[in-house]
């Protein structure tokens, strides 16, 4: 679940539900992520739907979707721990597990 909206502005005006809106962007991301998943070899490691990783300087990053098989995962990604998540597309290699 993302907490920032996406939103088509038009004349001033917003259009479009906040689900609609969401799949609309995420498959934005998706599509701009095809090139990169072909160059982008097999996944020495693999992450599920709500492992904690390291993304980025983000303190704090939640896989959210698998995609292709681990080749590429959407990240709900905190800067703080009070800051509103923000949604991020990312390639397996630039995610990290998280040491325990």
């Amino acid at each position: 679940m993302w907490y920032n909206i996406y939103r088509i502005k038009t004349g001033g005006k917003y259009y479009g539900k906040e689900d609609e809106i969401m799949q609309q962007a995420k498959e934005q991301k998706l599509s701009m992520l095809k090139d990169s998943l072909y160059h982008c070899g097999e996944p020495t490691y693999r992450f599920r739907i709500g492992d904690k990783v390291l993304y980025g300087a983000f303190a704090e990053s939640v896989v959210t979707d698998v995609i292709e098989g681990g080749k590429a995962y959407f990240l709900d990604c905190k800067n703080k721990k009070d800051a509103m998540p923000l949604m991020r597309s990312a390639i397996w290699t630039e995610v990290r597990p998280v040491d325990a």
